[in-house]
């Protein structure tokens, strides 16, 4: 999207935006063999900064795809590309990357690496983000806001994530599994309006700001 739409990319970084990556070929981690996947990150990063002139310094892996089976390669990969934190790692057994997060805010690695799993919260013993994609659309925005409320009042940020075409009701449709397509297109007509009911109860910042202003890992680091 970047190389078809370079104007776009230099949009978003002149209105003081973030840009981070999520990849080239948006192809699961836990389906590419190691070089593939570095080929992948850098590729990306590359391109992203070459068209807006800044540093990328975060990553997201398409589908929580980071996990137990790849991290040990993956994130070593990602450090050495020169990002300085991954949001990839669910913090509950949900999906694909689910349980390998075992902490509910932000951390550092034993590589200096900072991890932001997405906001959570407990049910029923496991651990549910709450704070994007499906979850967000799906759960009633009073309990949303008073999540972010709570992990606020420890003195921690909430991670929020939404998708571009979760804004788009009228995009197109295709055939995907039952469970699949459920995730997709529940609730689309909600997005926008939550989102605007978001951005008028919170206030919010790029991921590089908050490690700027030395936010307070928990635990210190993590050899995760």
């Amino acid at each position: 999207m970047a190389e078809k739409h370079p104007g776009l990319v230099k949009q978003i970084a002149g209105s003081h935006h973030e840009l981070a990556s999520h990849g080239y070929s948006h192809r699961l981690v836990f389906e590419l063999e190691q070089e593939e996947f570095r080929e992948d990150v850098v590729r990306a990063k590359r391109i992203i900064e070459e068209i807006s002139g800044e540093q990328v310094q975060g990553y997201r892996a398409p589908s929580w795809s980071i996990t137990r089976r790849n991290a040990a390669w993956a994130l070593p990969i990602l450090d050495d590309a020169g990002f300085k934190y991954d949001s990839s790692l669910l913090p509950g057994s949900i999906r694909f990357g689910g349980g390998f997060a075992t902490r509910e805010f932000p951390y550092v690695m034993e590589s200096g690496l900072w991890e932001f799993p997405p906001s959570s919260f407990q049910l029923l013993g496991r651990r549910i983000p709450f704070s994007g994609g499906a979850y967000l659309r799906l759960l009633p925005y009073s309990l949303t806001k008073a999540l972010i409320h709570r992990i606020n009042a420890l003195g921690k940020p909430a991670i929020i994530y939404l998708h571009p075409w979760e804004l788009d009701q009228e995009h197109p449709r295709v055939n995907l599994p039952p469970t699949n397509r459920f995730i997709h297109y529940c609730n689309l007509r909600v997005t926008e309006a939550k989102f605007k009911a978001l951005l008028g109860e919170f206030k919010f910042g790029p991921v590089r700001d908050i490690m700027s202003t030395k936010f307070p890992a928990c635990g210190g680091k993590s050899t995760e």
